[in-house]
């Protein structure tokens, strides 16, 4: 029996419930105090900025949600991964995973399970992958796989998993 071993990053946390409280606090804050008057009641010089970076400020903010909402805590256990969402967990055999996918040049590096049928209500479940410094630790990060173009190893250990897992099925049915 294979124990859990989880492949998305310890930060999800921080990412997904701690950076969306603070930056709501601030704008939070930012719209409250810039939009208050001095004792003099002469309007702040803030004002107009106020105007330009509250738009800005809730178009950030939904940016910010989008991706903490979207992002889940994967490990692998036996036969397939465990996908927690917020409130509730849910196994996935490998066999019902299409793909494995990241985008190379955006800056959080996601990686995109694309799934055959829905996984806690989506057929796309995003995570955070662990840090390239704890593979490198383990003796599992080539000199190439260091730089953003090269897609993180888990992207290509999820693809051959789940080849190996797709022929194991084509042997029993056939």
């Amino acid at each position: 029996m294979m124990k859990e071993k989880r492949i998305s990053s310890r930060t999800t946390f921080m990412m997904k419930y701690v950076d969306p409280a603070v930056f709501i606090g601030f704008m939070v804050w930012f719209l409250l105090a810039g939009g208050c008057d001095n004792p003099d009641h002469v309007h702040p010089p803030s004002s107009r900025l106020l105007f330009v970076m509250s738009p800005l400020l809730l178009i950030a903010g939904f940016m910010i949600l989008n991706d903490a909402i979207t992002v889940k805590t994967v490990s692998m256990v036996d036969g397939g991964l465990l996908v927690s969402g917020a409130f509730r967990s849910e196994v996935i055999p490998l066999d019902s995973i299409v793909s494995a996918s990241q985008r190379r040049w955006h800056k959080d590096r996601r990686v995109k399970l694309t799934l055959k049928s829905p996984c806690l209500g989506k057929k796309k479940i995003y995570f955070m992958p662990s840090t390239l410094a704890r593979l490198e630790a383990e003796g599992r990060l080539s000199f190439w796989q260091r730089f953003k173009w090269h897609p993180h190893p888990i992207v290509d250990e999820l693809n051959q998993m789940v080849k190996e897992a797709g022929e194991t099925e084509e042997e029993e049915l056939g």
